[in-house]
């Protein structure tokens, strides 16, 4: 039997702060462990903060006489050590990732039950989360579901309209209906018009004090999907982008899906926007020294006009939001489409999907835990969970997407919000990275857990300041090219005794 070493979600940073292991918030669970009376909660406290789910365990815990809640915050890093053994095993993880190693060891158990339960009152996953969290979640024949999604996380880019209102257009290159008397007054709906407006921006820029034109980081630029993913969709066909994501295990072809047309087109777009002689341009601050959290609270505090960011945004730095008056100022925005038409029939939205929530094997109230589950996924919690973090959970009542704004008609969004929300229910579909068309999902989709075109974003960002794209894409003797690292694994990744 080989090494199982797969991931199902690959774990990233985005509004994730790692801390140490803590003990937050519990309904009488702080006073020792007592540990078959205490539902311990293993989770992150990220953009999302941990208000919500204390106030649903307070709530749980109240149906279950004799029982306690205790929350921990902890790092990812820290799980995989802590469930592996059953002294201090927490008895539910909710976390940014899951890998197979923990299934394949014994870590995790299954929660099919769960699924089962939620199904018989017509809640399921919603299909373009359920790819990632029960698809790519069956090992050695089993047809078990190992994890639950907590958030969908959409990703895309913000908008400071404030400050794009005084930028004024002095260079060349199309702008649309976007300039009036000789200033941006709307975001740029095209790569062609969003170009001119970094550059404009740009141009602006005299002195440290005014906006940067685009904040990113190399730490965060695999935040860069939700551009690198539209693009690829609008220019090749969804049904092209999806196709992808489903390997042909049998045959020795499937490297050559790396090579396509689409994904060279949106690494191209990058290299275009953010690279010149060599060099970024267009950016914010240093881009090796800046993480994507500092990147988004200087954001929130108006030292740049665009940023990467994702729904949990306003949560995270409404601090720095209500501080420097930006509440309002900053919206969601549509990715830039690859031109007019894209715009208004191919409006994509990204959801990263690494979300998970699952129950440890060697926890002390494995079914409880389970009912828990099912509690905070029924219709009212799942509509208090954005009330509560603007976040969205992707999850259906009878087929039908349980569109938040109609249960909470009278909440005053934030322009933020309110644009991040029509971003996901709006759109004309989503993009999520699973073989959505598969009637067979392959082998080697499970086995790499490919929720990403790569996992080295940061390093082909640095390649292609000085590199065409065909090299560092499609190249089959450069050993970093996208093309060449898929070929030399591809007898791996077929052979794999999954």
């Amino acid at each position: 039997m080989k090494k199982r070493f797969v991931s199902i979600m690959l774990a990233s940073t985005m509004a994730l702060t790692t801390m140490s292991l803590v003990a937050c918030n519990s309904n009488g669970g702080n006073s020792g462990d007592n540990a078959s009376k205490t539902l311990k909660i293993l989770a992150y406290d990220g953009g999302y903060g941990t208000e919500w789910l204390d106030t649903f365990a307070k709530e749980f815990i109240a149906t279950k006489p004799g029982y306690t809640y205790k929350i921990y915050t902890t790092s990812e890093a820290a799980y995989t050590s802590i469930i592996s053994t059953s002294k201090g095993c927490p008895d539910l993880v909710i976390a940014n990732g899951l890998t197979a190693t923990d299934i394949s060891y014994g870590y995790i158990e299954p929660v099919s039950d769960v699924y089962a339960t939620l199904a018989q009152s017509g809640i399921t996953v919603k299909d373009e989360v359920e790819g990632q969290f029960t698809r790519s979640g069956r090992f050695g024949g089993k047809e078990e579901q190992w994890a639950m999604p907590w958030t969908a996380i959409p990703l895309s880019i913000a908008v400071n309209e404030k400050l794009l209102k005084e930028v004024e257009h002095t260079t060349t290159g199309e702008t649309g209906n976007c300039v009036q008397d000789g200033k941006w007054v709307s975001v740029p709906t095209t790569i062609a018009e969003f170009a001119t407006c970094l550059a404009d921006i740009t141009a602006q820029k005299k002195t440290e004090n005014d906006p940067a034109a685009f904040g990113w980081s190399k730490e965060g630029s695999l935040w860069f999907e939700s551009m690198i993913y539209t693009w690829w969709a609008q220019k090749t066909g969804i049904d092209t982008f999806y196709d992808f994501w489903n390997f042909p295990v049998d045959s020795t072809d499937g490297p050559e899906s790396f090579r396509q047309e689409g994904i060279k087109f949106a690494f191209q777009t990058l290299k275009d926007l953010f690279t010149k002689d060599g060099k970024f341009v267009n950016n914010y601050g240093d881009l090796v020294s800046l993480d994507m959290r500092d990147c988004q609270r200087e954001f929130a505090k108006g030292k740049m006009v665009f940023c990467l960011t994702g729904d949990f945004f306003a949560n995270e730095y409404k601090d720095e939001l209500s501080t420097s008056g930006n509440v309002d100022n900053i919206k969601f925005m549509q990715v830039p489409a690859v031109d007019a038409d894209a715009y208004e029939n191919e409006n994509y939205t990204y959801i990263t999907s690494t979300s998970a929530m699952f129950v440890p094997a060697k926890g002390a109230n494995k079914q409880i835990a389970k009912d828990f589950l099912v509690y905070i996924s029924q219709k009212e919690q799942l509509v208090q969970f954005t009330d509560m973090t603007g976040g969205i959970r992707p999850y259906e009542i009878n087929g039908e997407t349980i569109d938040v704004r109609k249960e909470l008609a009278n909440k005053d969004w934030t322009p933020f919000q309110e644009t991040m929300l029509s971003l996901y229910y709006d759109c004309d579909d989503i993009l999520s990275a699973y073989p959505r068309n598969a009637q067979e999902v392959s082998l080697i989709y499970l086995y790499e857990g490919i929720n990403h075109l790569t996992g080295d974003y940061a390093g082909i960002m640095e390649r292609l300041k000085t590199m065409s794209v065909d090299k560092v894409v499609a190249d089959e003797t450069y050993a970093e090219s996208l093309y060449y690292i898929a070929k030399q694994s591809w007898k791996n990744y077929r052979d794999y005794d999954i």
